[in-house]
């Protein structure tokens, strides 16, 4: 298809992130994509995976878990709740907003 890389993935799979990613391992370790993931407990019924395994695998390979709050990316913590939607990001690249196609701060926000 003529790409030079993958800079961004977004997963909403109801459930089958786990498999998505599992799959996907060998892209993220050469390009280290943003990824836009929702998360959820919902297959740990379905599946047998849980959402801890979802960021566990992410975690192994170098990447980092955030939140958009207040246009900017929020490191996740343990405390957050409520929230499904993550960012995750490689901890060897740079990224603004920008970079995912975001508008700047005076633009106003999509997201």
């Amino acid at each position: 298809m003529g790409l030079a890389g993958v800079d961004f993935i977004k997963i909403d799979v109801e459930g089958f992130e786990l498999f998505v990613l599992q799959g996907a391992q060998r892209i993220l370790r050469i390009h280290e994509p943003a990824v836009l993931c929702e998360v959820t407990d919902v297959s740990r019924e379905r599946y047998g995976s849980s959402a801890h395994d979802v960021f566990d695998l992410l975690y192994d390979i170098g990447y980092h878990s955030y939140v958009w709050q207040n246009r900017n990316f929020v490191p996740r913590s343990a405390q957050l709740s409520g929230l499904n939607n993550y960012f995750f990001l490689h901890r060897s690249r740079p990224y603004s907003v920008e970079d995912l196609g975001a508008p700047g701060p005076s633009a106003g926000s999509r997201f």
